[in-house]
């Protein structure tokens, strides 16, 4: 089976370790969730495939060149900005991402973003989530932390071009989409009776040390993907880099 790889971004520094301690407790207070198969994470591609005309180091690079290029652009770092803890159900999606449209119209002030009606956000073309991309077939509720930076975004998007224009003609290789709808999964797929317990323990986390704290950026690839997809399957870093 070809390797798959994913981009992600993790959080580190003092909300790293807030973000982390989240997961702990929820795990400790009310058990497993979801959230919990995975590290705290941004998830940037989807999951793409390689076979072995294009190892890891391959991907890397091209990886290592974006990033590279966008710090220059940007005084030496990509900025992140984290909002603040949100909870979702499915059918108020729509209303409660209107903050993503800033990163399309320019707004500098989020808490006016926030006020833009449902109708607009549902609308506009460049923001789309298809119900197949809700997190978590088994939860209609998720809690969770945006996250906005149309710099990363834009590096990712120059990484998928980089690795289409060095690919052998007829190869589609490297990642077919690119998210721009970032956040950090942090509980779904709860027991109903727990939500209260875990909405308590978010009062935890300052997601405003988001913009502050250090965030990396690291290239997996998956190996031996298991039957549910994600739970025993082998991880490894092939790159990693401070944003």
């Amino acid at each position: 089976m070809d390797s798959q790889f994913i981009i992600y971004a993790i959080p580190s520094g003092r909300f790293g370790a807030q973000v982390d301690s989240f997961f702990f407790e929820t795990l400790s207070h009310v058990g497993r969730n979801i959230a919990h198969n995975f590290m705290p994470h941004v998830t940037l591609t989807n999951f793409f495939s390689a076979n072995s005309s294009y190892p890891p180091s391959f991907f890397a690079s091209h990886l290592r060149d974006a990033i590279t290029s966008a710090k220059e652009k940007n005084s030496g770092r990509i900025p992140m900005k984290s909002l603040e803890f949100t909870f979702l159900k499915e059918e108020g999606k729509a209303s409660a991402f209107a903050s993503q449209i800033a990163r399309f119209d320019g707004k500098a002030d989020i808490s006016e973003v926030l006020k833009l009606d449902s109708d607009i956000i549902s609308a506009d073309p460049r923001l789309i989530w298809p119900p197949t991309r809700w997190p978590g077939p088994e939860s209609a509720e998720w809690f969770g932390i945006p996250i906005l930076s149309t710099v990363l975004v834009d590096a990712i998007q120059d990484f998928a071009e980089r690795v289409r224009r060095c690919a052998k003609e007829g190869d589609f290789v490297g990642p077919t989409r690119v998210e721009d709808w970032l956040h950090i999964s942090c509980a779904y797929g709860y027991a109903e009776n727990d939500k209260k317990k875990i909405s308590e323990l978010t009062l935890s986390v300052d997601t405003a040390l988001g913009e502050t704290s250090e965030w990396e950026i690291r290239l997996y690839e998956r190996k031996k993907p298991s039957i549910d997809g994600f739970i025993g399957d082998d991880w490894i870093s092939h790159f990693s880099d401070k944003l």
